[in-house]
């Protein structure tokens, strides 16, 4: 709730206002491919819920020419399982760990990727930014907001949260869809229309 004295207090709520991070205010147009050839996947900086290798291993044989881009913390429980999966395919693996991103980096991965598949936290307007097609889930109550608003926008389909047994069916079904240019290309043009990279010049100007 937000207090109700106006002539004090004015909330600046919505889409508009999401402040971004400095890198993410101009980003380049995307061009959808044909074929997914770079999946961006990503549970939060701990990956609490442990999701990042079943997620990968979801979606390895439907996408199995793509690379899998995962992003956690240094600070994360599996992250010793993360790096044995990445050793276990040797040179030739479909699977690159970042740890530790960096928002330059961050923002690389979303323009470079074709898919991603995240957690519903403050990421998702930055992916909205970068026009990136993805599949959101969640994995903390704090997310609620995000999952329903991007799903009622229409823009990125919610797969469900950590805790449901058919969040990975849910998942599968999504990304088989999105594997289809035209679905994805749909998911770019709307995402351009929310999400235009001007929050904090818009908060700035109103300030002064």
């Amino acid at each position: 709730s937000y207090p109700t004295d106006t002539d004090t207090f004015k909330a600046l709520t919505g889409v508009n206002w999401q402040p971004l991070r400095r890198v993410f205010w101009t980003v380049p147009e995307r061009k959808v491919v044909d074929c997914v050839r770079t999946v961006l996947l990503y549970a939060g900086g701990d990956d609490l819920r442990d999701l990042l290798p079943c997620l990968f291993e979801l979606l390895q044989p439907i996408f199995p020419e793509a690379m899998f881009h995962l992003v956690v913390g240094s600070f994360s429980r599996n992250l010793d399982k993360l790096r044995h999966m990445s050793n276990f395919f040797g040179s030739g693996s479909p699977m690159h760990l970042h740890i530790d991103a960096t928002s330059t980096a961050m923002k690389r991965l979303m323009i470079d990727s074709d898919l991603a598949v995240v957690a519903a936290g403050q990421v998702t307007y930055e992916l909205a930014r970068c026009r990136l097609p993805s599949i959101l889930f969640g994995t903390a109550d704090n997310q609620a907001l995000n999952a329903v608003g991007w799903q009622r926008s229409g823009v990125f389909p919610f797969a469900g949260w950590w805790s449901d047994a058919n969040l990975f069916t849910s998942i599968s079904q999504l990304a088989t869809e999105l594997a289809k240019p035209s679905t994805r290309e749909v998911i770019v043009k709307s995402a351009q229309n929310i999400v235009d990279g001007n929050s904090m010049r818009r908060l700035l100007q109103y300030q002064m």
